[in-house]
Parts: structure tokens; sequence; C-alpha cells
């Protein structure tokens, strides 16, 4: 599980306005967090978006899943 902070949303279009975001914004932080682990993995990543600030969650938190390949392959480095 991969929080983004302690508290709060940590999005800078969501920080920058005063009228409500739509929950739906928040997938593009699921997706940056996708891309940022793919390219750390070089493998696709599924991520889930588990809870959002800008739902009236404390914090945003994402699942981030690493397949066997990808986890035997970094305790073998």
């Amino acid at each position: 599980l991969y929080s983004i902070k302690t508290a709060g949303c940590d999005c800078g279009w969501v920080m920058a306005t005063k009228t409500p975001i739509s929950p739906t914004f928040c997938h593009c932080g699921k997706g940056y967090i996708a891309k940022y682990f793919q390219a750390v993995f070089q493998k696709p990543v599924r991520v889930d978006l588990i809870q959002s600030a800008v739902c009236g969650d404390g914090v945003c938190k994402f699942a981030i899943y690493l397949d066997d390949e990808i986890l035997t392959r970094r305790h073998q480095a």
C-alpha cells in the first residue's frame, strides 16, 4: 500500500483550485503512480485508488500490485 503523504492531497491541480474537484480526477494520480512504477520495473503494474482526500478521506492511498516475477527479480539482485 502506497500513501502519498500523511494528510490531505498532494496534487498541485487540486491544491491550486478553490472549486470542488470531481473524485474522478484522482485517477490522474493513479496513472502517474502507475507510470512511475512501470518505469522502475520496466513492466506494467496494476494500481488501484484505495482512498482519496478529495472524497473526504484523510489521505490519498494507492495499492500497487507487483507480480511474482518482479518480486523475485528484485530479491535476486
